[in-house]
């Protein structure tokens, strides 16, 4: 049995690992090159939202196992200045990662950005939301060995998502290279 607190998912009897995850929802850029970033923001991220109510769904499900703690804070860049060094510092403690989430054509320079100070702690990150010109301008920056994409496509509210999936300029690519696609399930 869990209890569920302020985005901390705790046993019932101590936990002997935790995992820390930081879901950021990157802002953007304006023309000048500045992050832009609003006192209060009026429209919350949905993105956030959702994957916050699957991390609470995992967490009571003990994903990682009994005897892993899972706790996550959420950030908000378009309102909320992210501390890259004190997250890095946290994670590198203990374990975790960084999930950069939601992002759209307009904000993946940003998330790259994001991403690219974190990995330089040694921290692992993840991207997902992104789009064909995306895809297409990362792929050739990956890291040699493992990396991990992932998408929930869908024609009705993500579609931009399935489009990147199918996108011939991307599969070309893919291909061009050399990157091995698998499935979770191929592990």
């Amino acid at each position: 049995m869990l209890s569920i607190l302020r985005g901390k998912a705790a046993a019932t009897t101590p936990a002997r690992r935790k995992f820390l995850l930081y879901l950021i929802k990157p802002s953007h850029y304006d023309d000048d090159g500045y992050v832009i970033q609003w006192r209060r923001s009026t429209i919350p991220s949905n993105s956030l939202a959702s994957v916050y109510g699957l991390l609470l769904e995992c967490a009571e499900a003990q994903v990682l196992g009994p005897d892993v703690e899972i706790e996550f804070e959420i950030y908000d860049e378009c309102n909320t200045i992210v501390d890259i060094p004190a997250i890095s510092k946290r994670i590198l403690a203990d374990s975790g990662m960084v999930a950069l989430v939601g992002v759209q054509s307009n904000q993946f320079p940003r998330a790259l950005d994001i991403g690219r100070q974190f990995r330089k702690q040694g921290v692992t990150v993840a991207v997902g939301g992104f789009h064909v010109s995306g895809c297409i301008a990362m792929l050739p920056e990956l890291p040699p060995g493992d990396s991990e994409l992932y998408s929930h496509p869908s024609l009705d509210e993500f579609m931009n998502e399935f489009d990147a999936l199918v996108s011939p300029r991307v599969k070309e690519l893919v291909k061009k290279l050399g990157i091995e696609l698998i499935r979770y399930q191929d592990l």
